[in-house]
């Protein structure tokens, strides 16, 4: 049931996207540099970034590291690595939906979005369809060490329409996620509950035919 919920969400998506012009997103970014100087931010707001697109507790050492650099990512602010090498071909990228604000690494690039033109909900929708990893991996250059820098990202280009229409698929996403997460809570109750209920059937019936 899941899958179906998600295959038709992609489905409604795709049609719905095919009626809007393709356009690079450059002018509707704004990279930002804001760092830790302050060091108002901990060790325990330290974020790395997984293949998932998920912004996840660092894995790295951070006993004697200084966390001046680090930069600052705010909630629905962006962040991604640049190197896309040994990645499963995809790109390591995310949006803070946390609620509050984190910090990263100062080797990651962090930036937002306008908000007036394009919604980040709405971007970062578009991020995790597989042709945007595509074209990150196909897009990414180097000897020793593939990168897709920000002037790569700044020429994405992506089906741009009106702003009421970004919130309708989001809101459409939002519905279908949750849709999703609530048939596979109830498929897993189901196989807890089963044995139960074969149980409770099986007693039913011996009981009634005596």
């Amino acid at each position: 049931m899941e899958n179906d919920v998600v295959a038709k969400y992609q489905a409604i998506l795709a049609k719905e996207l095919e009626k809007w012009p393709m356009v690079e997103i450059e002018k509707y970014l704004q990279e930002t540099n804001e760092t830790n100087e302050q060091l108002e931010y901990s060790v325990g707001d330290v974020r790395g970034i997984s293949i998932a697109k998920k912004l996840i507790e660092t894995k790295a050492d951070m006993t004697g590291v200084s966390l001046k650099g680090y930069k600052i990512v705010a909630p629905e602010e962006f962040v991604f690595v640049p190197v896309t090498s040994r990645n499963g071909e995809k790109i390591s990228l995310a949006i803070n939906n946390e609620g509050m604000s984190r910090i990263v690494s100062s080797t990651y690039v962090t930036f937002r979005t306008d908000d007036i033109n394009l919604l980040p909900e709405y971007l970062f929708l578009q991020f995790k369809r597989p042709e945007f990893d595509r074209y990150a991996r196909f897009n990414s250059w180097g000897s020793a060490r593939e990168t897709f820098t920000w002037e790569d990202m700044c020429r994405v280009k992506i089906p741009l329409p009106p702003i009421e229409v970004q919130r309708a698929i989001v809101a459409l996403y939002t519905c279908a996620e949750e849709a999703r997460k609530i048939a596979a809570e109830a498929r897993e109750l189901l196989k807890k509950a089963c044995p139960a209920m074969v149980q409770s059937a099986a007693h039913y019936k011996v009981g009634a035919f005596r």
